[in-house]
């Protein structure tokens, strides 16, 4: 009679394809050839995932996870020394039921497929129809922003008030102030003359232990209401802030 087959060892005993998850770090340094002086030092790491998910032109051609992720990390490389384009999500206002809205809902057609011109002509038209149109204002912040014009967008974005400014997107403000402070870190333009629209981020502050006061080292008159301390005038305790 036959053995019988134990299927777990058999399971087990079967060659498995296993996905290799690999990264790589690399280090680079800007050096002056003349005055051997450092100008600047970047290091990143990159995974194989992530690797993919940047680059799926690379994992479909390179099936071979090493292989990709060399090929990922000479793309990575050439975006320090040479200029990029990188795509960001913006919402749009996109109005219904008021006046100019169909031009309004042209122009975000448009600027979803990249007619930035098309879509800013179509909003101007209908701000111009419609000043009180917060939607089409609001648009037109964004196309000055997509050229670059963060000043103008900023300027454009205080017209879109008014009752139909409910339902704009409130994060505007704070993406134009975002974008326009890496703008300038990037062109080393330093802070506008105009400031920023949100404050600069705080540093943490060391904590500060205070010692605990003993309820018998008090002096005798904190235990009686509306008690005038002794080193005070009488002027000055009754002009002190009264809280009850």
């Amino acid at each position: 009679p036959a053995e019988p087959v134990n299927m777990n060892e058999a399971f087990f005993q079967r060659p498995k394809t296993e996905e290799k998850h690999e990264r790589i770090l690399l280090s680079w340094r800007i050096i002056d050839s003349q005055t051997s002086e450092s100008l600047g030092a970047y290091s990143y790491t990159l995974l194989t995932e992530d690797a993919a998910r940047q680059y799926p032109d690379l994992a479909s051609t390179h099936p071979d996870a090493t292989d990709m992720l060399i090929a990922a990390s000479a793309r990575e490389a050439w975006k320090l020394i040479s200029p990029t384009v990188v795509k960001e999500r913006v919402r749009l206002a996109v109005p219904w039921f008021q006046p100019g809205a169909w031009r309004v809902r042209r122009g975000v057609a448009a600027a979803r497929r990249g007619e930035w011109e098309l879509a800013e002509q179509y909003w101007k038209k209908a701000s111009q129809l419609a000043s009180y149109n917060a939607s089409a204002q609001h648009n037109l912040a964004v196309a000055h922003a997509a050229r670059e014009d963060f000043v103008g967008a900023k300027q454009q974005l205080l017209k879109a008030t008014g009752p139909l400014a409910l339902r704009l997107p409130t994060e505007t403000l704070f993406w134009l102030d975002q974008r326009h402070r890496r703008y300038c870190e990037a062109h080393g333009l330093g802070k506008p003359a105009e400031g920023w629209a949100f404050p600069e981020p705080i540093a943490e502050q060391s904590l500060v232990t205070a010692t605990p006061v003993d309820m018998q080292d008090l002096p005798w008159w904190t235990a009686i209401p509306f008690t005038k301390p002794p080193e005070w005038t009488w002027q000055g305790w009754l002009r002190q802030a009264w809280v009850f």
